[in-house]
């Protein structure tokens, strides 16, 4: 009922070809009329919930909605379109090619002037000619490269969302719960990827590369999500709206052709078989174009059909014939091919006039005027949620606590691999005028030690041909210069270099036998100096317990094994150094390394991670045994690594089983 009459209920507006561009505000607008004005669904006010605009294609809300926008009414979007699609999605894409380009400045500003950070053109320009805020900006997305690197995506994209006050950003906008919706999804989808594919960075922005294109499978987990469940008008595809039910329904496309765009093979059914005709026969062409006939008049059946009160339905006249759905049910002709072969029908709209004439349940009148009324949103009645009351106690004793961590006296830090962060801590004296060559001459610090790490995370040990342009691409990540020759030399010496009894060198191992950055938690229970004391009473790792200052805590030990690798059934772990030992290879000797591993600590993080291994292998190695399937570890000190000096750069062990029993029991708090 509007204004207190009773009007048909089904309304049949005809729009010229002139007007066909006004459809999308007539119905924003007659919409708009019925939520302002008096119309009732029996006798309640009628809501915009209750409102449904029915659309063919995924393409279609985003007009409808721009219009409803307009009147300040709420509506969400049904649909089967792809996330990957949005552009919410492509946006995305360049946002993590800066976070893993950090110091790549072009694709920076590229993710700057994406909704999600809201720079124009004006804005950029005034950042960059700041030096202290560009530099702060910089620091920002190499941050999260390192929280990406180190803790996941996950977590990568949560301090981002947070940090750049994305969320308040994307809502500011009249779409901002659609947008909003699109990211969250986004990261989850990723996320899933990540975990499912083991991607890591440059695989993950290939993924969303692949299917942002178009290239990558569609599935049904991709599919739009509904942005909000509040009151609102329903945008549904017709494909989407079987078997519901909507109190209203607005159906401005019900002029549906066949489908006139790039070319496919010839489809149609023989029984219950779907053939493929490659020479597209005249008679195979009947069978599609019928069959394409039929499909066309059941969806309009489902459109016709979804309304419990009103519909209105809108032709969209046109110059050229008609082969839709309703052009055929209101023609002359006898049968569907000889509507077929007529090429359509051009008198559609007076048959429809003429079929409707003085009747009562079915209106047929040209397109109205659109605008004069406007939509007050009205606040809906918030909800009063009591939350349950908490009563118990937690335990803040327990922190989340790392190898630096313990050594630095800090009670907790991020969870991030070191990346020799203490190389520098005990220097060495140059001799003046004596300068220093090859890799002795690349820089020093955790910069340098990042870029190795990485070149070494990616690198396939066994396949050294992308060596040279992975090396230069990462330098050039890293701002080196003049360092590819020299960084490509070290590293090949490094893959073949002999190694433990057996002199296998890590050329041999595949990418299949192998794991970089494997991440390790575990619970550390009681944890004090005085038990690591009595773990480390063994001549072949020294620790300097009075050294070490960390208050009695229950902690989660949280790191990341540099490289993990199986080698003829036994299991290893290596730990990459770039730490600076003196001028030249001679300076890295066994006498001099095994000094720096007691100086830094290393000896007592060689334990943690071999603890950290033997529990995986537990875990994870059916029948494991520790004398038959631990192989030891490595502490490689890339700048002394040299063949002409056999074991030079190299610190090798093996626990004895023993020691690792024995600090594994002081982790978990036995003595």
């Amino acid at each position: 009922m509007i204004a207190g009459q009773r009007r048909p209920p089904l309304s049949f507006w005809i729009a010229s070809a002139d007007n066909r561009a006004r459809v999308g505000k007539v119905v924003a607008s007659q919409i708009a009329r019925l939520l302002a004005g008096e119309a009732k669904i029996g006798v309640r006010k009628i809501d915009p919930r209750d409102i449904a605009v029915l659309v063919n294609n995924n393409a279609q809300p985003a007009g409808i909605q721009r219009e409803l926008a307009h009147y300040h009414i709420p509506s969400v979007v049904y649909s089967a379109a792809s996330v990957l699609r949005s552009g919410e999605a492509s946006e995305l894409l360049r946002v993590l090619l800066a976070v893993a380009q950090p110091t790549n400045e072009k694709v920076i500003r590229a993710a700057l002037a994406t909704e999600a950070f809201g720079f124009d053109a004006n804005a950029l320009e005034n950042l960059t000619r700041e030096e202290s805020a560009w530099e702060s900006t910089l620091n920002r997305f190499s941050d999260y490269y390192l929280l990406w690197r180190d803790q996941g995506f996950v977590q990568m994209m949560r301090a981002l969302l947070i940090g750049e006050k994305v969320r308040s950003r994307l809502l500011a906008w009249r779409d901002g719960e659609r947008r909003l919706t699109n990211v969250l999804h986004l990261i989850e989808l990723l996320h899933a990827v990540c975990v499912e594919n083991r991607l890591g960075i440059d695989g993950l922005i290939k993924w969303l590369a692949r299917q942002t294109s178009g290239a990558g499978e569609a599935k049904e987990e991709h599919e739009l999500r509904l942005e909000s469940d509040e009151d609102a008008v329903r945008i549904v595809t017709v494909h989407k709206s079987k078997g519901l039910e909507y109190g209203v329904t607005f159906c401005p496309f019900v002029r549906k052709e066949p489908w006139s765009g790039a070319k496919e093979f010839l489809k149609f059914h023989d029984k219950d078989e779907l053939v493929l005709d490659l020479e597209e026969s005249p008679e195979h062409k009947k069978i599609q174009s019928r069959e394409e006939l039929a499909e066309m008049v059941r969806q309009l059946y489902v459109e016709l059909t979804r309304a419990k009160h009103r519909s209105y339905l809108i032709w969209q006249e046109s110059n050229r014939k008609s082969k839709s759905a309703l052009a055929w049910l209101f023609s002359d002709e006898g049968s569907a091919d000889s509507f077929l072969e007529k090429k359509g029908e051009s008198n559609t709209s007076p048959r429809v006039r003429d079929a409707f004439a003085g009747s009562d349940s079915i209106a047929v009148e040209d397109l109205p005027e659109d605008g004069g009324t406007g939509f007050v949103s009205f606040p809906s009645t918030p909800s009063h949620l009591t939350p349950r009351v908490f009563d118990k106690e937690i335990d803040r004793s327990w922190r989340i606590s790392s190898f630096s961590s313990l050594i630095s006296g800090r009670t907790e830090e991020p969870e991030a691999p070191d990346y020799d962060r203490l190389e520098d801590t005990v220097g060495f004296v140059e001799e003046p005028g004596v300068a220093r060559e090859g890799i002795h001459a690349f820089a020093g610090g955790m910069r340098a030690g990042t870029c190795l790490h990485l070149i070494l995370e990616e690198l396939d040990f066994a396949d050294v041909s992308q060596l040279r342009p992975l090396v230069r691409r990462k330098l050039a990540d890293f701002h080196f210069q003049g360092f590819d020759d020299v960084v490509c030399d070290t590293l090949e010496k490094t893959l073949r270099v002999p190694l433990g009894e057996d002199s296998f060198t890590l050329s041999q191992i595949s990418c299949r036998s192998r794991l970089s950055e494997l991440e390790f938690t575990f619970p550390l229970t009681a944890f004090t100096t005085a038990r690591l004391r009595k773990a480390f009473q063994i001549d072949d790792f020294p620790l300097a317990i009075d050294r070490l200052q960390f208050a009695p805590a229950n902690r989660f030990m949280k790191g990341f094994v540099d490289l993990v690798f199986e080698y003829e059934g036994r299991f290893y772990f290596v730990d990459w150094k770039s730490n600076r030992l003196g001028m030249d290879s001679a300076s890295y000797t066994l006498v001099n390394i095994a000094a720096e591993m007691a100086r830094n600590f290393y000896n007592l993080q060689l334990g943690i991670y071999a603890v950290a291994l033997h529990r995986y292998l537990q875990r994870r190695l059916p029948g494991y045994d520790y004398e038959k399937n631990f192989g030891g570890c490595f502490y490689i000190f890339l700048r002394g690594v040299d063949p002409e000096r056999p074991g030079n750069g190299i610190f090798a062990a093996r626990p004895p089983r023993k020691f690792i029993e024995r600090l594994d029991k002081i982790f978990h708090g036995n003595s």
